[in-house]
C-alpha cells in the first residue's frame, strides 16, 4: 500500500502555505537566531494547528512564523489566533 508523506495532508498543506516549509533545511545563518530554536517554535506551533487548537501562547516575537503579518494569515486563512499570555488571557476574561 503507498502512503502519502504527512505533508500531503491538507491541513499540513493550508499550514505550510501560511507558515512556509519547515525550517530544518535551512542554514542557521539564514534565520537570524538559533536554528533548533525556530525549529521547536515552528514545530509547535503546527502541532497546535494540526490537533485543532484555536490558540497559540508564547512569548517570542523574533521568529518570522510569530510576526504581525504571519499572526494576522494564520488567523484569517488557518482561524489559528497566535497570542502573548497577556493577550490570551485577555481573551479568556472577556470571554467567560
Amino acid at each position: 500500500m503507498l502512503v502519502d508523506h504527512p505533508s500531503a495532508c491538507p491541513i499540513t498543506q493550508a499550514f505550510i502555505s501560511v507558515f512556509g516549509e519547515d525550517p530544518i533545511g535551512r542554514p542557521a545563518s539564514n534565520t537570524g537566531r538559533k536554528l533548533p530554536n525556530w525549529i521547536g517554535d515552528y514545530d509547535s506551533l503546527k502541532g497546535h494547528y494540526i490537533a485543532g487548537y484555536g490558540i497559540f501562547v508564547t512569548l517570542d516575537t523574533n521568529v518570522p512564523c510569530f510576526d504581525a503579518s504571519s499572526r494576522e494569515r494564520a488567523f484569517v486563512e488557518l482561524d489559528l489566533l497566535i497570542k502573548s499570555p497577556e493577550e490570551a488571557l485577555y481573551l479568556l476574561r472577556t470571554r467567560a
